[in-house]
């Protein structure tokens, strides 16, 4: 040790203003939003994932128990959902999604109904 005494000191000699202050939260606001909408997509993606596997696996389970328009039904939703989701996200609104899955949905609760009271057997 020399026994000098050394002094650091750090100064900022710039400094964000105001308005860049703002600029940023704004920025981050706007990304929140849109971290949002694409947390929502993910999510319905996945669920309609589910559903999607839900209807072929009822269709090569028990379509031969049902007629073939109650078949085509569900095909024809199932084809609607699978199309939308071959999409990027970026594509897709919430709402088309959300109403196909709907769809599909009530096509395999109808395709499990016809299966239950065994109607149209070909």
């Amino acid at each position: 040790m020399s026994g000098r005494k050394q002094d650091i000191t750090v100064r900022s000699d710039g400094g964000l203003t105001e308005s860049e202050i703002q600029g940023m939260v704004s920025e981050a606001e706007a990304n929140r939003k849109k971290d949002e909408e694409t947390l929502a997509m993910i999510e319905l993606r996945n669920a309609c994932e589910s559903t999607v596997y839900s209807a072929v696996s009822t269709i090569e389970e028990h379509g031969d128990k049902v007629s073939d328009e109650a078949r085509q039904a569900l095909s024809d939703s199932l084809y609607t959902l699978q199309t939308l989701l071959a999409q990027p996200n970026e594509d897709l609104q919430l709402a088309d999604v959300e109403m196909a899955k709907a769809n599909l949905s009530a096509a395999i609760m109808a395709f499990g109904k016809a299966i239950y009271e065994g109607k149209g057997k070909k």
